[in-house]
């Protein structure tokens, strides 16, 4: 295996004032156009995403400067924390975005247990109502602003330590304020097969025996938490979020 890419020098040097030093970095991710690292210090984290020069067609520099401005709004009517976004700017080779690191699992890791032979239980069962209901709720924060994700998959999921779920990931946000924004090529919840409008137009058979039957431990049909009703999403996110979280608990992988 190569060498991980570097971090962009200029964001480093500026977000050891939040982080602190000496300065920790670990790369996570580098695919489709853009890189992301964690920047761990004595005084904070922090992810720290950047386009890559190198990535031609898919080079993310444009979609890096839209989400800046997607944090900026959401953060402004007061849908995000002011702590959330850290810092943004340019470098040599396009542009850098830096957030507050969420100490959390993806969605698909999160709700592993709903997946194995204790999945059917009352605290399992009231863990995936908390982490349906902390969702819904952003999700409610978001539209109530005039704000859709449009971007709501396992992947961009973050499940805490205490249960609650973190939605990361604002670059394809739709919102008032808006202005020109970078062209989407994607599908619905980046789910590309060409089935998918057959089967979300066919009702699903009706349960012929108990094994035929959805478990009931899936997040996307979790009982009564107890905490009363959240308010509810749009029905495009609210299907978005169904069918994303749907996989996480039967057992079939994430389609990223």
């Amino acid at each position: 295996m190569g060498q991980a890419p570097a971090p962009p020098c200029e964001a480093v040097a500026l977000l050891a004032g939040h982080t602190g030093t000496p300065v920790a970095i670990q790369a996570l991710t580098d695919r489709r156009g853009s890189r992301v690292w964690r920047l761990r210090g004595p005084e904070g984290t922090v992810a720290l995403k950047a386009n890559d020069p190198g990535g031609g067609p898919h080079d993310k520099a444009a979609e890096m400067a839209q989400e800046d401005d997607h944090l900026l709004h959401l953060t402004a009517v007061g849908v995000l924390s002011p702590d959330y976004r850290v810092g943004a700017g340019a470098w040599g080779g396009g542009r850098w975005l830096a957030v507050n690191w969420i100490d959390g699992s993806p969605l698909w890791r999160a709700v592993a247990v709903a997946r194995g032979p204790r999945g059917d239980c009352a605290p399992v069962r009231l863990r995936l109502a908390g982490i349906a209901r902390t969702w819904t709720e952003h999700l409610a924060r978001m539209h109530a602003a005039g704000w859709s994700h449009a971007d709501v998959q396992p992947t961009n999921t973050l499940v805490t330590h205490d249960g609650h779920t973190a939605v990361i990931d604002y670059a394809l946000a739709c919102g008032p304020g808006d202005g020109r924004r970078v062209p989407y090529r994607g599908a619905l919840t980046h789910t590309t097969a060409p089935s998918l409008p057959r089967r979300s137009s066919t009702p699903p058979p009706a349960p012929t025996s108990r094994r035929s039957r959805p478990p009931t431990s899936g997040a996307w049909a979790p009982p009564s938490s107890g905490a009363g009703p959240a308010s509810v999403p749009s029905p495009t996110t609210a299907t978005s979020a169904g069918r994303r979280s749907w996989p996480s608990s039967p057992g079939a992988p994430p389609s990223r």
